[in-house]
């Protein structure tokens, strides 16, 4: 709250010094800003070797918003998503009661999908509010942006590049904004809640070595009080401490991944939780086609 406050103090100062160029920068803010909009209509069969029935799901989503263009660095965005389900709902979105039928967890509703300040420095930036978070393969932190209502977090994140190729950043978050808002999931279950409460810390640190090499190693505390690994599980019981490390790079048009984490309980989880995360990547392009093959898996 301080910073703000000592803000609003040297404004007017800056204001009185330059009052014409003051006036035009903060134009900038809106002269420069850019409307956002885009619709994206899906369609998806769930066919499932179980006693569920087969799922048809046609769904829309419309995002409206603004981004404003900058002043002394800082700038603003705002937008909004509204998901609504074309034709039947044969389908569970988690919140129609259709239980009969499999998952497709795209419910109807509208929120607030972004909505922040921003300030961008030479040597990094700064991020508060409600804001998009992807960090590296987004195995761990990441939009889960393939459904239609985006994953979204409430906080502040911090990015400082001290060092030609190395990229430090910290985030804070006291709320997670999932794929099943903007309403809890069937019946309110812990198992798939609109938002998730808790203080989380991020900690990535990446540096580029070269194009052929670049190393991540991450730390993240997930403390994810309220949600539930089953609809009557124990809550708190998906909070975890994970600690890796990431190596990528491309050679010649081939390119890897390989990575490794420890993954261990956290804060206030009722339950013993010891898994190894690994993950190897082989990838070659060739005239824009691209072909990957892969291994993956998260285990104790």
């Amino acid at each position: 709250m301080y910073p703000r406050a000592n803000s609003w103090i040297i404004l007017p100062l800056l204001a009185c010094a330059t009052p014409v160029l003051a006036e035009e920068a903060f134009s900038n803010l809106f002269t420069e800003g850019k409307p956002i909009f885009d619709a994206r209509y899906r369609v998806e069969h769930v066919d499932q070797d179980n006693a569920l029935k087969h799922a048809n799901a046609q769904t829309l989503r419309t995002r409206l918003g603004f981004q404003s263009g900058k002043w002394y660095g800082l700038s603003a965005l705002v937008e909004a998503d509204n998901v609504s389900r074309i034709g039947d709902a044969a389908y569970n979105d988690t919140r129609n009661g259709q239980t009969e039928y499999s998952a497709v967890p795209d419910p109807d509703g509208s929120e607030i999908n972004q909505a922040l300040l921003r300030y961008d420095h030479q040597y990094g930036s700064a991020v508060l509010g409600r804001q998009r978070i992807n960090l590296d393969n987004q195995r761990f932190v990441g939009g889960v942006a393939w459904r239609q209502n985006e994953q979204t977090y409430d906080g502040a994140l911090a990015q400082l590049k001290p060092l030609a190729g190395l990229t430090l950043t910290y985030a804070y978050i006291d709320q997670v904004n999932t794929i099943f808002g903007p309403d809890n999931g069937q019946h309110d279950s812990a198992a798939n809640p609109a938002n998730i409460e808790g203080h989380s810390h991020l900690v990535n640190a990446q540096y580029v070595f070269m194009p052929e090499l670049t190393a991540t190693a991450y730390s993240y505390l997930l403390d994810l009080d309220n949600l539930a690994i089953t609809p009557t599980g124990a809550q708190g019981a998906l909070s975890s401490q994970t600690n890796g490390l990431r190596l990528n790079g491309a050679i010649q048009g081939f390119s890897y991944a390989l990575e490794y984490a420890r993954q261990s309980d956290y804060d206030s989880n009722p339950q013993e939780l010891d898994s190894d995360y690994l993950l190897a990547e082989l990838g070659y392009t060739l005239k824009g086609v691209a072909l990957k093959a892969g291994y993956e898996v998260l285990g104790g």
